[in-house]
């Protein structure tokens, strides 16, 4: 059962491939009035050092001009940002049930037969059929908890 792992390994490859989304060139494609954007800002204070420094905000995008961007976040004053500024921008998509339900069975069917696997391996008996259903629970339960509560999904402008 030496070639399990590698099974196990391929799978998980290919489901995270299936879930990455392609690189693209950066455009001069604008989000539009009325869009929900998050932006990327540069974060001095707190300090991570496996993460880059910054925060993320959201809001809808009220108004763009040349030199920065007005987003309503919440309360009655809009936040002016500094285009200069800003590290990153992404344009909202909304929220999926499906998209959620998928991503998230996906993940879960690939950690508990991951999990499974190595528990068993460890004690040098494994099952094929324990690692299944290990799987089989995982998307079970994925699904369940992404359609249940979708996360709201993210895409840089000019795709």
């Amino acid at each position: 059962m030496r070639h399990g792992i590698w099974k196990c390994l391929v799978v998980t490859i290919v489901a995270v491939a299936g879930l990455s989304r392609p690189a693209a060139a950066q455009t001069s494609e604008e989000p539009r009035v009325g869009h929900r954007i998050r932006i990327g800002l540069p974060d001095t204070v707190r300090f991570s050092p496996f993460v880059r420094p910054g925060i993320w905000v959201a809001g809808t995008l009220v108004r763009a001009t040349p030199d920065s961007l007005v987003l309503h976040v919440g309360g009655d004053n809009p936040l002016f940002v500094a285009r200069r500024n800003i590290t990153a921008l992404e344009v909202s998509e909304g929220r999926s049930h499906w998209r959620s339900a998928v991503t998230h069975a996906l993940f879960g069917g690939a950690v508990s037969a991951s999990a499974t696997y190595i528990v068993d391996h460890a004690e040098g008996s494994v099952q094929g059929r324990r690692v299944a259903l290990a799987a089989g629970t995982g998307l079970a339960f994925g699904a369940l908890l992404g359609a249940l509560s979708p996360s709201e999904h993210w895409r840089k402008p000019g795709r």
